[in-house]
């Protein structure tokens, strides 16, 4: 038997997100959820496979395609078709393999796929999970913290605290509020993403910053779809022009 040290930190979240959706399905006493997520994640290894394949001439499925496929299963709202899943999978991992700079991607693949697949279809979010505050916040903080991310989401979820309360004082809704429905699953699961988000704290406090005033901006201007999306895929192209540019 492994001790859960000796497992990669990506093997513990794949394993951890499929847990998670089994579940959510569980308790919705319906198949739905983990059935689109599986067919999410099999195009995304499969594909994943196959371009690893061409580029490297070795097959390889990766843990990051594996946690990609999960992901998508967990934002795209289940009432979505099949093929909506199998696209935002294509999408998130072809951008991966395509939109490089220096031997890396450039932007979240979840992300890429997820948002661009409700450009297309003129889909919606559901994030399930997200505010599971029992099995989501302790993972999190974990994985957070595992990955050295943790500074990032704490950075994110003071300003967008303060930022979303200031914008509620207005509406005279609850300060409570603010805190329970906090996307915890964004910013644990998608905002810590190991190769498109930042090493160095001067950057990751920056980059969080950004997606934060980001997110909070095109939601007040009504943005028609997900705005945490856009947000953290601006995030990842200001990571990559910023550390471009320092060097």
């Amino acid at each position: 038997m492994y001790k859960l040290k000796s497992i990669s930190i990506k093997t513990q979240l794949y394993l951890f997100l499929f847990c998670f959706l089994a579940i959510i399905s569980f308790n919705e006493r319906s198949f739905n959820s983990i059935s689109k997520g599986l067919i999410a994640l099999l195009v995304s290894a499969l594909l994943d496979l196959a371009l690893f394949y061409i580029r490297e001439k070795r097959p390889k499925i990766t843990e990051s395609s594996l946690i990609t496929g999960l992901i998508i299963g967990f934002v795209l709202s289940s009432d979505m078709s099949w093929w909506a899943f199998a696209l935002a999978s294509l999408l998130a991992i072809m951008s991966k393999h395509i939109i490089r700079y220096k031997n890396k991607h450039v932007f979240n693949p979840a992300a890429f796929g997820i948002f661009f697949t409700i450009l297309i279809t003129n889909g919606y979010t559901q994030w399930k999970g997200a505010y599971d505050w029992a099995i989501i916040i302790p993972f999190g903080l974990y994985f957070a913290f595992k990955m050295k991310k943790l500074l990032l989401v704490i950075i994110y979820f003071i300003l967008s605290l303060i930022l979303y309360s200031f914008e509620a004082s207005f509406d005279k809704a609850s300060f409570i509020n603010s805190i329970l429905y906090a996307n915890y699953f964004f910013m644990f699961i998608m905002l810590t993403e190991p190769k498109t988000s930042p090493f160095k704290n001067r950057q990751k406090m920056i980059i969080s910053a950004i997606i934060a005033i980001a997110s909070f901006l095109l939601y007040l201007l009504k943005f028609p779809y997900d705005p945490v999306l856009p947000s953290l895929l601006i995030g990842n192209l200001l990571f990559c022009i910023m550390s471009q540019v320092k060097k």
